[in-house]
């Protein structure tokens, strides 16, 4: 009778809940812009994209720096932020104001990556 008692007690009990595993952290770009039609102003949206799909976490803008280099940076969201986004390896397209960059990166994780 006990046997059953505590059998039944352990078949009330919840279930443990499911582990989840953490998102990646994204793929951060960053460089120099320029352009053979001149300089390239600051406020310009910067977009990541993957495959097609649109991965930039948030657009990434174009500065202007003292020098006169036009800089840019964005973050490139990983696959378990966005599906059909970054994983290693995958090529990662820029796209700055209205025009597309001639220059791909290679999405990794880690530090920075510098694409000029």
């Amino acid at each position: 009778m006990l046997a059953l008692a505590c059998a039944a007690a352990l078949t009330l009990l919840p279930a443990a809940p499911a582990v989840e595993a953490q998102p990646m952290t994204p793929s951060t770009f960053v460089g120099t812009v320029t352009s053979p039609d001149g300089p390239v102003p600051a406020g310009l949206a910067v977009y990541a994209y993957v495959d097609g799909v649109l991965c930039s976490q948030a657009p990434g803008r174009t500065v202007r720096q003292d020098d006169g280099a036009t800089r840019y940076g964005v973050l490139v969201t990983h696959v378990s932020q966005r599906e059909g986004c970054g994983r290693e390896g995958d090529e990662v397209r820029f796209v700055v104001g209205d025009r597309a960059a001639a220059e791909t990166g290679t999405w990794r994780t880690g530090g920075a990556i510098t694409l000029n």
